[in-house]
C-alpha cells in the first residue's frame, strides 16, 4: 500500500510540473520572449519664435543749405521716421555749431534726455510707423540784432542732427539705453554733459576736455590722428579701445593722455603710438596689447612719454623703442616708467629677438617700481642717461637667432649682446656719453639652453667716450672697452 502511494505521489508531481512548463511556455510566447516594464510617453511640443521684428528709424529734410538774413526765418523741416513692431525710443542727437547766429526751438514731442545737453527722446509703442518733426514749426530764425561783424566773426556755421532708435524691452528706462547702445563718447564741462556718436566727433569738438569713451569701440588711427589736433585726454573709463589701419597714433606735437581701460594696436604699421617733436604722451592705468613698439621718432626733441601705474605686452620686437637713424639728431627726450609692466613675451621670426626698452637717443630714462621682460635684453641704454630704482630687468635668455655679439662691434637696434640689461655701446656710429644709476633693482639672465654664462649686465664703451654706473648691487657684469672710457662703481675699465 505505501509502495503504491509513494507511485502516484511521483507521477502527480511529474505531471504538475509539466502542467507548469507548459503555461509558462505559453506565457513566453505570448509575451514575444521580452520582460515588459511600466511605461508612458507625451506627445511633442514644438516652439516656435518671430523673428520678424524692427526696429527701423530715418531722418530725412528737404533743403539742407541755409542763408543768414538778420530778421528773417526759413524753413528748416528735419524729420525723423520710425518703424517698429516693439515698443521703442527714440533719440535726437542735435549737434550745434550756429555760434549764437541761428535761432530755433525743439518740437514739444521730444524730451531732453536727463543728463545730456544735446539729446531729445520720445517713447513709441509697438507697431508704429509715423513721422515726427524735430523743429517746431519747422523754422529756424536770425535775429534782427546781428551785424556784419558777428556774421564775418563766425566760421563754419552748421546744425546737424542724427537719430537713433532701439527696443524698449531690457532697459530700464531711456537714459540707460541710450548710454548702452548709442554714445561713442561723452564730455563733461562745467557739469554739463555732452553725448557724441563717436570718440573723433567728440576729441575733434572739445580741445583740452576730458573725452569718456562709453563702451567698446574701434578707430582707425588716421581717424583718431584727424581729431587730435589740440590737448586731450581719453578716458577710457575700464572699457577696450582697439585701434586699427595703416597709420600709428600720432598726436601732432600736442599732448594726449589716455587712461583707465585697455588699449589694442591692431594696425599694420611699424609703430603703434609715435612720438614726436613737442610730444607729451601718458599712458596711466592702461592694459595695452600691441604688435609693434611706442616708439620716439627720429630726431625727435622736447618729447615725453610717461607709462604709469600700466601693463604693455608686445609681441613684436620692442615694447618701447627709440630712433637713432640719424644719430645725434634727436635731443632732450625723456622717458618715464613708474609701477608698470612692459613685457615681449612671444616669439618674433622664431628666433625671439626682442627687447622690452631700447633707448639710444640723447635724453633720459627713469624706470621706477617697475618690470621689463622680454627675450634678449630686458632693457639697452644705448645713450643718454637712466635712473633705475626699486625694478625688476630681465631677460629670459630665448634668443636663439645666432651669436649673440659677446665679441667684435655692435649692430642697429638690439644688434648687441644679450644681457639682462645693456649699457653703453661698442659701434662707431654712437658718440655720447653714457650714465647709468641702479638702485635696489633685480636683473634677471637666467642660463640659456644655447649659450652659457649670459651676464646680469654688459657694459662697453667707444673710445672718446664715457660710459660710467654706479650701482648699490654687485651685479655679474662683461665689459668691453674701446680704450679705457667705461668706469663701474668708480673702476675704470
Amino acid at each position: 500500500m505505501s509502495e503504491t502511494n509513494s507511485k502516484t505521489k511521483t507521477t502527480k508531481s511529474k505531471v504538475l510540473t509539466s502542467a507548469l512548463a507548459v503555461a509558462l511556455a505559453a506565457l513566453l510566447l505570448i509575451g514575444g520572449a521580452s520582460i515588459a516594464y511600466l511605461q508612458d510617453n507625451t506627445n511633442t511640443i514644438t516652439n516656435t519664435f518671430d523673428n520678424s521684428n524692427e526696429v527701423s528709424v530715418d531722418i530725412d529734410e528737404s533743403k539742407t543749405e541755409f542763408e543768414i538774413i538778420p530778421g528773417t526765418s526759413e524753413t528748416k523741416d528735419p524729420q525723423v521716421t520710425v518703424d517698429t513692431t516693439v515698443a521703442a525710443y527714440v533719440y535726437v542727437v542735435v549737434d550745434d555749431n550756429t555760434q549764437g547766429l541761428v535761432t530755433y526751438s525743439i518740437d514739444s514731442g521730444w524730451t531732453k534726455l536727463d543728463g545730456y545737453d544735446n539729446v531729445y527722446y520720445r517713447a513709441v509703442d509697438a507697431d508704429t510707423n509715423e513721422t515726427f518733426d524735430v523743429l517746431a514749426g519747422n523754422t529756424v530764425s536770425y535775429d534782427s540784432s546781428l551785424t556784419n561783424e558777428d556774421l564775418a566773426n563766425a566760421s563754419d556755421v552748421t546744425l546737424a542732427f542724427t537719430a537713433y532708435a532701439i527696443q524698449q524691452a531690457s532697459f530700464t528706462d531711456a537714459v540707460e539705453a541710450y548710454a548702452q547702445a548709442f554714445i561713442g563718447a561723452t564730455v563733461t564741462v562745467g557739469g554739463t554733459t555732452t553725448a557724441y556718436s563717436s570718440l573723433t566727433e567728440a576729441i575733434a569738438a572739445n580741445e583740452g576736455e576730458t573725452v569718456t569713451v562709453s563702451g567698446d569701440s574701434s578707430v582707425s588711427a588716421s581717424a583718431l590722428n584727424a581729431a587730435l589736433q589740440a590737448e586731450n585726454t581719453i578716458d577710457l573709463d575700464d572699457n577696450t579701445l582697439t585701434v586699427t589701419g595703416s597709420s600709428s597714433i600720432t598726436t601732432n606735437g600736442n599732448e594726449l593722455t589716455i587712461e583707465n581701460g585697455e588699449l589694442i594696436y591692431v594696425g599694420t604699421n611699424t609703430v603703434s603710438i609715435a612720438v614726436e617733436e613737442g610730444d607729451a604722451v601718458t599712458l596711466s592705468d592702461v592694459d595695452m596689447t600691441t604688435t609693434v613698439p611706442i616708439n620716439v621718432e627720429q630726431g625727435t626733441e622736447d618729447a615725453a612719454l610717461n607709462i604709469v601705474d600700466t601693463t604693455i605686452t608686445s609681441i613684436g620686437n620692442y615694447a618701447v623703442s627709440t630712433n637713432a637713424s640719424v644719430i645725434g639728431s634727436g635731443a632732450n627726450v625723456v622717458i618715464n616708467i613708474t609701477n608698470s609692466t612692459l613685457t615681449v613675451e612671444e616669439k618674433v621670426d622664431d628666433d625671439y629677438d626682442s627687447t622690452a626698452l631700447l633707448f639710444n637717443i640723447a635724453g633720459t630714462v627713469n624706470i621706477t617700481n617697475s618690470t621689463l621682460t622680454a627675450e634678449r635684453q630686458g632693457a639697452i641704454i644705448r645713450d643718454g642717461s637712466a635712473n633705475i630704482t626699486d625694478s625688476t630687468i630681465a631677460t629670459t635668455s630665448e634668443y636663439c637667432g645666432g651669436a649673440t655679439h659677446l665679441t667684435g662691434r655692435w649692430g642697429s637696434g638690439n644688434e648687441v649682446p644679450m644681457a639682462a640689461l645693456v649699457i653703453g655701446d661698442n659701434a662707431t656710429a654712437y658718440t655720447d656719453d653714457v650714465t647709468v644709476n641702479i638702485s635696489n633693482t633685480t636683473l634677471t639672465a637666467p642660463e640659456s639652453t644655447l649659450y652659457s654664462a649670459i651676464p646680469q649686465i654688459y657694459a662697453a664703451a667707444n673710445d672718446g667716450t664715457t660710459t660710467t654706473i654706479t650701482s648699490d648691487t654687485d651685479y655679474t657684469i662683461t665689459t668691453q672697452t674701446d680704450g679705457t672710457a667705461l668706469t663701474i662703481n668708480g673702476t675704470t675699465y
